[in-house]
């Protein structure tokens, strides 16, 4: 926003207010406003699920049984129904082009 509307501001100042805001004349800016919101949200979306995703193997714990005298995995059912969702999600993110750009490297670690 600073570039869009050339000027230096805090947003993150406890004075900065409405008003500050109104000065910035945004509504000049109308499509280039509509973009950023745009990508910010796609890109909100993104960072959500990739969260999700790292919580959710976090979470994981393989478990073995014994046959033979030999450990053997559990049934990963569960396990492989998450990895089908997730690599769906991941597809889908790595496709969202210049949304999924700030995120890349973790998409990409994940697949």
């Amino acid at each position: 926003m600073k570039d869009k509307t050339r000027t230096e501001f805090d947003h993150k100042a406890s004075t900065f207010c409405f008003d500050d805001i109104l000065r910035l004349k945004l509504y000049k800016l109308k499509p280039e406003v509509e973009e950023i919101v745009d990508i910010a949200q796609k890109e909100f979306k993104i960072d959500k699920k990739l969260k999700i995703i790292e919580s959710n193997w976090a979470k994981q714990i393989f478990t073995f049984d014994t046959y033979k005298e030999n450990f053997i995995f559990a049934p990963l059912d569960d396990m492989m129904e998450i990895l089908d969702a997730n690599s769906l999600d991941l597809m889908g993110m790595k496709a969202q082009g210049k949304y999924v750009e700030y995120f890349i490297t973790t998409v990409e670690s994940w697949r």
